[in-house]
C-alpha cells in the first residue's frame, strides 16, 4: 500500500493498482472510497509529522554534537596555548639564570684581571724607578760626552774661520789693489777721451761750417739711422743676467740647507721631549732604555756624517767658483783677442773708409775740397772699456763716440752705393738723389719726416 521509498513526499498507490486490477473492475462504493481516502491522508499526516520530529531530533543533534566537538577542540587549544606559554615562562627563567650565570663569570674575571694589572703596574713602577737613575747617569754622561765634542768641534771652527777672515782680507786687499789700478788706468782713459772730445768738436765745427744744409740733412739722417750694433750692450746683459742667475741659485741652495738644518734640529728637540715623557710616565723599561742609548749613539754617527757631507758639499761649492772664475777669465781673454783682431782689421780698412768718405762728401760739393779725418783708437783703450762696462753691468757709449763711429762703419755698407753713383756717368753732373730715388726705406721715411 505504501511504498518505503521517501524524499519528503509520499506517493499514493491505490489498492486497485496494489491488488492489480483495473480501476472501477470491483464495485466499492463512493462513501468507502472516501473514508479510505481519509484514513489514508491522516496516516500519511502523522507519519509525516514523525519525520519531521525525527529530522529535528537528529538536527539538534547533530548541532549539540557540532557544539560539543567545538568546545572540545577550544579547549585543547586552550591547553595546548597554556603549555607552550608554560615552556616559554621556564625557558625564560633557564635563560635569565644562564645571563646571570654569565654576568657572574664576567664580573670575577674582571676583578681577577684588574688584580692581575695592578701587580703588574706595580712590578713595572719598581722596575722603573730602580732604571730610571741608572738611565739619568748615563743620559748624563752622554750629554756631557756631546758637550765636550762641541766644544773641541767650537775651536776647530774658530781656528776654521780665523784661517778663513786672514784669507778673505788678503783677497780683500788684492781687490783693492786691482780697483785702484783699474780707477787710474780709468781717470788715464777719460783724459785722453776728453783730448780726444775736444780735438773732434774742433773738427766737427770746421766740418758743419762746410757744409750746407741739404748735405746736413741727407749725412745726418744716413749716420742716425745705420746705427752701431750694440754688440757691446748684448754681451754686458748677457754677463749680467748670467751673474743675477748664479747669485740666485745659490741663495736657494743656501735656503734650502738652512730649512734642513731647522728641521733636524726640531726633530732632535721632539725626540728628546718625547724620551723624557716616556720615562715620566712610568712605562720605560730597561729594552726602551737601551734602545735610547742606541739611538743617542746614531744620532751623534749621523751628526757627524752630515758635518762631513756638509764639508764636503761646501768643497764642492769652492771647486765650482773656481771652474766658473777660471771660465770667466778665459772669456774675458778671449774677448780681449777678438778685441785686438778687430782693432788690427779695423786699421788695415780704416784708409779704405776715409777715401770712400771724401768721395761721397766731393760728390756733394763738388768746388768745396774736403778730407776726412777718422777717429784714431789703440786697442789697449777699447779693451778697458769693455772691461768696464762689464763690471758695471751697463753699457755707457758716449754720444760724440757713437756718431763718429757709426760714421766709419756705415760707410762700409754706403761704399757699395756711393761707388755705384760715382761709377755712373751722371755722378760728374752735381745732381742731388729724389727721395723716390732711394732705395733704404727707413731713410725715405725719416726724411719725409724731417721735411715736416
Amino acid at each position: 500500500m505504501f511504498s518505503n521509498n521517501f524524499n519528503d513526499q509520499l506517493y499514493y498507490i491505490s489498492p486497485m493498482q496494489e491488488e492489480g486490477c483495473p480501476y472501477g473492475v470491483r464495485d466499492f462504493s463512493r462513501d468507502q472510497h472516501n473514508e479510505y481516502l481519509r484514513e489514508y491522508e491522516l496516516r500519511r499526516a502523522l507519519e509525516q509529522q514523525v519525520r519531521q520530529r525525527q529530522l529535528q531530533q537528529l538536527r539538534e543533534y547533530q548541532i549539540q554534537e557540532l557544539r560539543e566537538q567545538q568546545f572540545r577542540e577550544q579547549a585543547y587549544r586552550e591547553q595546548q596555548l597554556r603549555e607552550q606559554r608554560l615552556r616559554e615562562q621556564q625557558l625564560r627563567e633557564q635563560q635569565l639564570r644562564e645571563q646571570r650565570l654569565r654576568e657572574q663569570k664576567i664580573r670575577e674575571q674582571r676583578l681577577r684581571e684588574e688584580r692581575i694589572k695592578q701587580q703588574r703596574e706595580e712590578e713595572a713602577r719598581h722596575v722603573s724607578n730602580q732604571l730610571f737613575s741608572g738611565y739619568i747617569e748615563s743620559l748624563n754622561q752622554y750629554y756631557e760626552n756631546v758637550e765636550k765634542e762641541q766644544r773641541k768641534q767650537h775651536i776647530k771652527q774658530e781656528k776654521l774661520n780665523k784661517i778663513r777672515k786672514e784669507k778673505e782680507e788678503e783677497r780683500r786687499r788684492a781687490e783693492r789693489k786691482r780697483a785702484e789700478q783699474k780707477r787710474a788706468e780709468r781717470q788715464k782713459a777719460e783724459q785722453e777721451k776728453s783730448e780726444e772730445r775736444s780735438q773732434r768738436e774742433e773738427a766737427r765745427d770746421v766740418e758743419v761750417s762746410l757744409r750746407k744744409d741739404f748735405f746736413d740733412q741727407f749725412f745726418d739722417a744716413f749716420v742716425q739711422v745705420n746705427s752701431i750694433p750694440h754688440t757691446q750692450h748684448n754681451e754686458c746683459a748677457r754677463a749680467s743676467e748670467k751673474r743675477e742667475a748664479q747669485l740666485k741659485q745659490q741663495k736657494e741652495i743656501e735656503a734650502a740647507e738652512q730649512k734642513r738644518r731647522e728641521q733636524e734640529q726640531n726633530a732632535k728637540e721632539e725626540a728628546f721631549k718625547q724620551e723624557l715623557l716616556n720615562h715620566f710616565l712610568g712605562t720605560l723599561g730597561f729594552q726602551q732604555v737601551e734602545q735610547t742609548k742606541q739611538s743617542n749613539v746614531e744620532r751623534v754617527d749621523e751628526a757627524k756624517k752630515q758635518a762631513e757631507a756638509k764639508k764636503q758639499a761646501e768643497a764642492k761649492k769652492q771647486g765650482e767658483a773656481r771652474k766658473q772664475a777660471e771660465a770667466k777669465k778665459q772669456a774675458e781673454a778671449k774677448k780681449q783677442a777678438e778685441a785686438k783682431k778687430q782693432a788690427e782689421e779695423g786699421k788695415s780698412t780704416e784708409e779704405i773708409q776715409r777715401e770712400q768718405i771724401n768721395r761721397l762728401v766731393n760728390h756733394f760739393f763738388g768746388a768745396v775740397p774736403f778730407e776726412y779725418v777718422p777717429q784714431k783708437t789703440d786697442s789697449k783703450e777699447e779693451t778697458t772699456e769693455k772691461h768696464d762696462t762689464q763690471e758695471q753691468n751697463t753699457s755707457t757709449v758716449d754720444s760724440d763716440n757713437e756718431s763718429v763711429a757709426s760714421e766709419i762703419s756705415d760707410s762700409a755698407s754706403v761704399s757699395t752705393q756711393s761707388t755705384s753713383t760715382l761709377a755712373s756717368p751722371e755722378s760728374k753732373l752735381h745732381k742731388h738723389l729724389s727721395i723716390e730715388e732711394v732705395e733704404d726705406e727707413e731713410f725715405a721715411s725719416f726724411n719725409k719726416n724731417f721735411r715736416k
